[in-house]
């Protein structure tokens, strides 16, 4: 009796263990603390036709102001995306360029801390394990132009792309020109901290 008993405590503390862990892996791939969500646009796909006439393509700074002068704005960042190449590294790694404090966005960190300061970034788990590159070591951003260097200050749970990310503010590749592409907008109701 006393071995089912211990069978049964252990069985209930690992399916516990395991719904906790596998619902922060899921919270990783979405970052969705926040409220609304202003997505890249997709292409419209219909029937074929005449070529309706090209869009001008939205203006980042244009949404950022009109989410910040709601009221009901707490909380507010953006991200965009850029592919870059590391040294050492086979392929092309996804860069995360963020405009505001991201950190609430939803990202769990591992260990060290999220990026505050000019020049830093963070990165996923997958990141260390296949470069050897650590928290206090610097990584030279290649192919925006010019390189850009930054100083890996954390490490965040994130298992998209298989960890070959790098997650910094945004006017780090400002001097680069870099192209950022799929901006998307992230608002809060309420104001979040950093605990």
């Amino acid at each position: 009796m006393g071995t089912a008993v211990l069978f049964g405590t252990v069985a209930v503390t690992f399916a516990v263990g395991m719904g906790a862990s596998l619902g922060e892996v899921t919270k990783a791939r979405a970052h969705d603390a926040a409220d609304v969500t202003v997505a890249v646009p997709l292409p419209e796909i219909g029937p074929a036709g005449p070529v309706p006439e090209e869009r001008p393509a939205a203006d980042p700074a244009k949404i950022a102001a009109a989410i910040e002068a709601n009221s009901g704005t707490g909380k507010y960042y953006s991200a965009g995306t850029v592919r870059a190449t590391v040294s050492g590294v086979t392929g092309t790694t996804a860069v995360n360029a963020f405009t505001g404090d991201a950190y609430w966005g939803g990202y769990t960190m591992v260990s060290g801390r999220w990026f505050d300061q000019p020049g830093e970034a963070a990165v996923p788990t997958g990141f260390p394990a296949a470069t050897g590159i650590e928290i206090g070591d610097t990584v030279t951003l290649n192919g925006l132009g010019e390189p850009v260097t930054v100083r890996i200050v954390g490490e965040v749970l994130d298992p998209r792309y298989d960890g070959m990310q790098v997650f910094t503010d945004a006017a780090n590749l400002t001097p680069t020109h870099a192209d950022l592409t799929d901006i998307s907008h992230y608002r809060g109701h309420v104001r979040y901290g950093r605990g």
